[in-house]
């Protein structure tokens, strides 16, 4: 039997997430079995999705938000 991930269909603040709204990815993390949580980060407005949820530092998925000073 397979387990299908089903998509969230909108960012926290309501923005809709879909082809061209949304980036996928993976981070890697000791706090679920998985060894991670998959990631939707909304384009429109750069909220973050952690499925599982993320159970520990919350400023600890920033880290590679940061932007660079010129």
């Amino acid at each position: 039997m397979r387990k299908i991930e089903r998509a969230p269909k909108q960012c926290p603040n309501g923005h809709p997430l879909g082809p061209g709204k949304v980036l996928v990815g993976w981070f890697a993390c000791a706090c679920t079995e998985r060894g991670g949580h998959r990631t939707y980060d909304c384009l429109t407005c750069g909220a973050i999705l952690y499925r599982p949820p993320h159970w520990g530092r919350r400023d600890y998925g920033n880290r590679w938000r940061q932007k660079r000073e010129r």
